[in-house]
């Protein structure tokens, strides 16, 4: 029997069991019969093909632990942002204490009902929290939420990532970290453009997504029609770069497909920094570092897309974290040289924070280079000063 700690849940909106897990069901067993929590349980069956019946469902489940009327209110016309918003209402009526949603067999879930749990987790009320299960990783963005310390993945140490591997298929590796290449087999793949190139990332990014929500991604200014032919002719493009279907269509939406041997970077990267969030020690250290060396620079670092940006900003921010975790390990074990240099690069990324720069100073006084600190301190001035800080 896994064992799942509420502490290392008790501050995520988001938690994913690996499909990995063999014992899953024990593990939402041991949640609902043994846990403190109230827990409200919803199984996505063959009927809930459409979000208005999943919300019927839905709120047949929540009726027996809170009040439902603004669900209930703007279920006959609202689509998923606004019922997103109305049942975080309700549920913000219910906050006085830990509560847990689970949703099981969330890999039979359509589009609509993808956005709709994307909506309610950037409006959930404090202390509430959503389990997803099911048989693939979420079709939705959750490695950003990872690095946000907003979701955490449940997993073992046997667990290998999202993608079921499988021999005959063909091996990419991605290094999304620094300008984002790609190599297929061993070899350097040429893009011949950027469109085939970003849609690549972008799907590694979401895992999946509807014909409309790429559409309005990558061609907001074209019409539907002309945008819906110049995906489809990168879609083909994509295919013939990398030699094989990358992207699948099933359920009302396209996904990566789950053939391939993928070893991505920043899946690496978040893997490791959650990980390291929840151990100690050597253990702790081999994390931190592995996730330093992984991070070989900004995620697309020569694209300005939105979406990249955004990304890019969080991804950032996760690397700073592990600079800082990584240096007062040092410090901590009297590696005051190693952490004065990992300290000062986080300094050089952010040099107008306070705690970083705080902890250049307190490791010079260590090391008896108290005369130091205002030649360091100047130095991170001078960088802040010539490199504002941006959300890239």
């Amino acid at each position: 029997m896994y064992q799942i700690q509420l502490s290392q849940i008790a501050d995520k909106r988001l938690i994913i069991l690996h499909p990995q897990i063999r014992h899953r069901g024990a593990i939402i067993a041991s949640l609902m019969y043994e846990a403190h929590w109230p827990v409200i349980y919803h199984s996505l069956g063959s009927d809930d093909t459409t979000l208005r019946h999943f919300i019927a469902s839905l709120v047949e489940a929540l009726a027996q632990q809170i009040g439902t009327k603004h669900t209930l209110t703007a279920l006959p016309q609202a689509d998923a942002v606004g019922l997103a918003s109305a049942l975080c209402t309700d549920l913000s009526v219910a906050n006085n204490q830990h509560r847990l949603l689970v949703i099981d067999e969330f890999d039979r879930a359509p589009p609509e009902i993808l956005a709709f749990t994307e909506h309610c987790l950037a409006c959930l009320p404090d202390r509430w929290h959503i389990l997803l299960n099911g048989r693939q990783m979420p079709g939705i963005a959750w490695m950003p939420l990872v690095v946000r310390q907003q979701a955490v993945v449940i997993q073992t140490e046997q667990s290998t990532g999202v993608i079921t591997y499988q021999l005959e298929a063909p091996t990419i590796e991605v290094r999304a970290f620094g300008p984002g290449i790609v190599y297929r087999n061993g070899e350097l793949v040429d893009w011949e453009g950027q469109l085939p190139r970003l849609l690549f990332f972008y799907m590694l990014d979401r895992r999946a997504a509807t014909r409309d929500r790429i559409c309005s991604t990558f061609w907001p200014e074209l019409p539907v029609k002309q945008a819906v032919n110049v995906f489809h002719v990168t879609k083909r493009r994509l295919h013939r770069i990398l030699d094989m279907d990358v992207l699948l269509h099933r359920g009302g939406q396209y996904h990566l497909n789950h053939t391939i041997n993928l070893h991505y970077d920043v899946k690496a990267f978040v893997d490791c920094l959650s990980t390291a969030r929840l151990v100690e020690g050597p253990t702790q250290l081999s994390h931190l570092k592995r996730a330093v060396s992984l991070y070989r620079g900004p995620y697309l670092e020569t694209c300005d897309t939105q979406w990249v940006v955004s990304r890019r900003a969080e991804f950032r921010a996760g690397y700073l974290e592990v600079l800082l975790a990584l240096g007062r390990h040092h410090k901590e074990h009297g590696s005051l040289s190693a952490a004065l240099d990992t300290f000062h690069r986080a300094a050089v990324l952010e040099p107008q924070r306070e705690d970083i720069r705080s902890e250049v100073r307190h490791t010079l006084t260590r090391m008896g280079r108290r005369d130091e600190i205002g030649e360091w301190m100047a130095g991170y001035s001078d960088v802040a000063q010539q490199s504002p800080r941006t959300t890239a």
